[in-house]
């Protein structure tokens, strides 16, 4: 889980830098995202997504710190989120046009759907033994 979450990291970064470069703010469907806050005062709407963005973070912080269902929401919101990103090349295959975030959105989705599928196909079990942390382990091996 934690190597999939540091995937996570080491695909969004990029991203996250490519769309500040290439100025995301002037896009069309970004402009339009951020319509219902164009009667704002630039300070108000700067609160306001700083303090909706911090909330889930220390949610979705907390969440991940638990085992079980709770960590799993988190890794799937991440794996949405992740496939979502698939938008860019969509625009691109239909626009024949760069967007902002193009080059770092390819393998975006490509984890995300790594992250559904580890989710999908192992729902963690864990045992019963605080002895043994092994994955390989299962209850069935341990002699009695």
């Amino acid at each position: 889980m934690k190597r999939l979450f540091l995937l996570v990291i080491c695909v969004y970064a990029p991203h996250l830098l490519e769309e500040h470069f290439t100025r995301i703010w002037e896009d069309p469907f970004m402009a339009a995202a951020l319509l219902p806050c164009a009667d704002w005062s630039p300070q108000h709407a700067l609160y306001c997504s700083f303090q909706i963005t911090f909330a889930l973070l220390c949610t979705m912080t907390l969440a991940f710190s638990f085992d079980g269902r709770p960590r799993n929401v988190v890794m799937a919101a991440f794996a949405v989120a992740l496939l979502a990103e698939s938008h860019h090349a969509i625009r691109f295959l239909i626009s024949h046009h760069y967007n902002s975030g193009l080059v770092t959105s390819l393998p975006m989705p490509l984890v995300g759907a790594l992250i559904a599928f580890t989710f999908f196909r192992t729902k963690e079990k864990r045992s019963c033994s605080t002895t043994s942390f092994s994955r390989w382990e299962s209850d069935e091996s341990r002699s009695a």
